[in-house]
């Protein structure tokens, strides 16, 4: 068997590292000189628009990475939006655009929430996706009118920036019912022109889901009737009928029953 000498290849295999690493280098000017240190592309306007109330403008700029004086090629858009809707909760997206050679615009979408959520000590926001973020000071009133989620008088804890972990078919858990009354919210939001109004639901009960739909109305749909988002809206279309009969105006409390055919059993 014949050995190689210590070394033999070392010289083209080192000198193939110097030619990759000079390469690099002049890619790495190249770059600079046409794009990153190009006075072309230095940013003179950044505009912004949309909600500013989670992030002021001069935070937006900053953790953005875009801002006047800057260049175009510092960061990219996508980079910029990822750090915007990590920045705050309150922000859904971020739309950033950039206009060459020297401008930039980021539009802030805020996140829209559709209930509330009292987990016995505070009062959350939550939205369509059942994310939980905090009411800020500012919303308080905005947000009173929303529909109020709690689980009786026992406490369900949460905590910001986690979801409510919807489950298939009946909910046994708390925090099961409260992801399914949240999507019978959902589906009342959606549903043009829809009667039924959700002031509070109360998850307590296993058997029930108690909607206060007025201040003196109370309507129930049964958690075993409603496994999934069809049932909810069958649900949600059963009730509507009712309430919106002229007769149904005396009915105080109600409720809905699916099966084994659609029909509500109301008391004056």
């Amino acid at each position: 068997m014949r050995l190689s000498e210590p070394g033999r290849f070392a010289l083209p295999a080192l000198g193939a590292l110097a030619v990759l690493a000079a390469c690099t280098a002049a890619l790495w000017w190249l770059w600079g000189t046409m794009f990153s240190r190009n006075g072309q592309y230095r940013i003179e306007t950044v505009s912004i628009s949309g909600d500013t109330s989670a992030l002021t403008p001069e935070e937006i700029r900053s953790v953005s990475g875009l801002r006047e004086g800057g260049n175009l090629f510092d960061t990219t858009a996508a980079a910029a939006r990822r750090r915007l809707k990590a920045a705050s909760l309150d922000i859904a997206d971020a739309r950033v655009r950039k206009r060459f050679p020297s401008s930039v615009e980021i539009e802030i979408v805020p996140r829209r929430p559709i209930a509330r959520l009292f987990d016995g000590r505070v009062t959350w926001a939550l939205d369509k996706d059942g994310l939980v973020y905090p009411i800020l000071e500012r919303d308080e009133d905005k947000y009173a009118t929303l529909p109020l989620l709690y689980n009786g008088v026992d406490a369900t804890h949460v905590s910001s920036g986690s979801h409510l972990r919807a489950v298939q078919g009946t909910p046994a858990e708390p925090e099961g019912r409260l992801a399914r009354a949240l999507q019978l919210v959902r589906v009342v939001d959606e549903t043009a022109d829809c009667p039924l109004r959700i002031f509070e639901a109360d998850v307590s009960d296993r058997i029930y889901l108690a909607v206060q739909a007025s201040p003196d109305r109370t309507i129930r749909f049964v958690w075993e009737e409603i496994p999934d988002e069809d049932a909810i809206r069958r649900a949600v279309a059963t009730a509507t009928d009712v309430l919106r009969h002229p007769g149904a105006r005396s009915f105080r409390n109600f409720d809905v029953l699916l099966t084994p055919v659609e029909k509500v059993v109301a008391s004056p």
